[in-house]
């Protein structure tokens, strides 16, 4: 977790900040340059670890995403089925990758499960009848009673 602040003030020592309180200008640097470099040897190195393994993920997720497609080219399914099914693995899996590297970064996500959950929500109430009218929308791309080019 980033507790940069915490752990600046607990390694300022008592005669640090006494000192300090005589000249206000007074920085014990000695003491915040270890506390920045135990910081980037401990969740510098997360960082950057998490920065790889999310760019190496993305490259996984668009080779995936990009055999997908080409299985349902070879069945001959519906373009609009395809263009969905590529959007819905390529958007989808990257927004879990990157939580999850959050997560391995330090960061709490509690709080931003509770956000995109209560935005969720809150979307939802708002577009009850246009999300009705999409849930049609799927039933009519899974069941495909019209093809591209039909005349309604």
């Amino acid at each position: 977790m980033f507790n940069f602040y915490s752990d600046v003030t607990s390694e300022i020592s008592s005669e640090t900040i006494s000192s300090s309180a005589d000249s206000s200008s007074s920085i014990d640097w000695n003491a915040v340059m270890t506390t920045f470099w135990q910081w980037i040897t401990t969740n510098g190195v997360k960082l950057i670890i998490g920065i790889l393994v999310l760019f190496i993920g993305f490259k996984i997720i668009n080779f995936i995403a990009k055999k997908v497609v080409k299985g349902m080219e070879k069945k001959n399914r519906e373009k609009t089925l395809i263009m969905v099914i590529n959007k819905l693995i390529r958007y989808g899996l990257k927004f879990v990758l990157l939580f999850v590297i959050i997560s391995y970064v330090g960061i709490d996500t509690a709080g931003i499960g509770a956000i995109i959950s209560s935005i969720g929500v809150g979307i939802s109430l708002a577009l009850q009848g246009s999300l009705s009218n999409l849930a049609g929308g799927i039933v009519i791309l899974i069941m495909k009673p019209f093809r591209i080019g039909d005349y309604i």
